[in-house]
């Protein structure tokens, strides 16, 4: 068995048949919550972006055919810039300035973060990591992702308010209560089938093996079978906290910290649109480098390399209109296909 999240085709599966299939069912959904468009915006962080995710960027989001000097122009003057802020705004966190950027929430909501930590208990990348529960200040997380989709962080700017409370707060940054999205299934082959939704996140959960009715219609007699179950991934906004020895200009050596966002960026950016400093998040703190790496993203080598750099792409360039640009492009629905194969064999 196999499983991506990109759209792998077979010699049998065209992609056009493919494509019209995915549309066809979001056209017929019963989800009705959210205006589905064929066009959305986003905006770059062109600035601190690899030269090879611009070239992406050109040929897959926005369609055209490659163009040296229309990379150039788009990144050029937004990398000089950040080379700029490389040099002139190093972003070294010690310890002092870690407790200004990570702050408690305050302890009249204790029995909101106990509820909050109970019910955290049923999932169970949240059993198996150490976490805490903290206000961190939105500008200084470091952030990875290339772009956000505005359209997505309007959606979530409209539940809130710059004077929302903060159980209200911490309501929409852990959103148990999330009404799940519709999730369409197709069958591409007979071995393979694709799964998507109009929130744009859908992925397989817990692999197991178990007992299943053998008929739909018979709840009686039971059979073995392999589940794999497709579910939106955990809404939850999180953060890794790791650190590592920094030369100083004296010589002298400190640890430093590096607190990366690996889910929330939407979230971030409507409440820091909002003019709100700070929101609450959970922050992981790894024990080991082993560890910190299963609990990050698998981010390329550039943007692994960028993270632990003395001055990361953090959520407030977003904000920078040196270093961004905002781009109507046409809208994608990110899938996961799933594949099997039965093999049997004589021992």
């Amino acid at each position: 068995m196999e499983t991506s999240e990109k759209t792998s085709i077979d010699s049998d599966v065209s992609k056009e048949k493919l494509v019209k299939a995915v549309k066809e069912v979001h056209k017929t959904s019963k989800d009705s919550s959210k205006v589905v468009t064929d066009t959305e915006e986003k905006i770059y962080n062109l600035g601190f972006m690899p030269l090879n995710e611009v070239a992406g960027l050109v040929l897959d989001e926005l369609e055209e055919t490659y163009d040296l000097d229309r990379t150039k122009k788009l990144w050029l003057p937004r990398s000089q810039k950040a080379a700029e802020l490389m040099n002139s705004g190093m972003q070294l966190l010690d310890d002092e300035k870690m407790r200004n950027i990570v702050i408690d929430i305050d302890s009249k909501y204790s029995k909101k973060i106990e509820e909050i930590a109970n019910k955290l208990k049923q999932y169970p990348f949240w059993q198996a990591n150490k976490y805490s529960i903290k206000m961190v200040r939105i500008d200084e997380l470091i952030c990875l992702q290339s772009f956000v989709n505005l359209d997505r962080a309007n959606y979530q700017k409209r539940k809130i308010t710059k004077e929302t409370m903060m159980e209200d707060l911490l309501d929409f940054c852990f959103p148990f209560n999330r009404e799940q999205s519709e999730i369409h299934s197709h069958m591409i082959s007979n071995n393979a089938a694709l799964f998507s939704t109009n929130d744009h996140d859908v992925r397989p959960g817990k692999i197991e093996i178990r007992k299943v009715p053998k008929f739909w219609d018979d709840g009686i007699d039971k059979v073995l079978a392999l589940v794999i179950p497709v579910v939106e991934g955990d809404p939850f906004v999180y953060c890794v906290r790791t650190y590592g020895p920094f030369q100083m200009p004296d010589q002298t050596t400190k640890k430093i910290y590096f607190l990366t966002l690996q889910n929330g960026i939407h979230r971030a950016y409507a409440l820091k649109s909002l003019g709100i400093e700070y929101m609450p998040c959970l922050i992981i703190d790894p024990s080991t480098a082993a560890e910190a790496q299963m609990v990050s993203k698998n981010w390329n080598p550039e943007r692994a390399l960028q993270n632990v750099s003395q001055r990361p792409p953090l959520m407030k360039d977003f904000f920078n209109p040196d270093l961004t640009e905002k781009f109507k492009v046409r809208k994608r629905l990110m899938c996961i296909r799933v594949e099997w194969k039965i093999e049997p064999f004589t021992t």
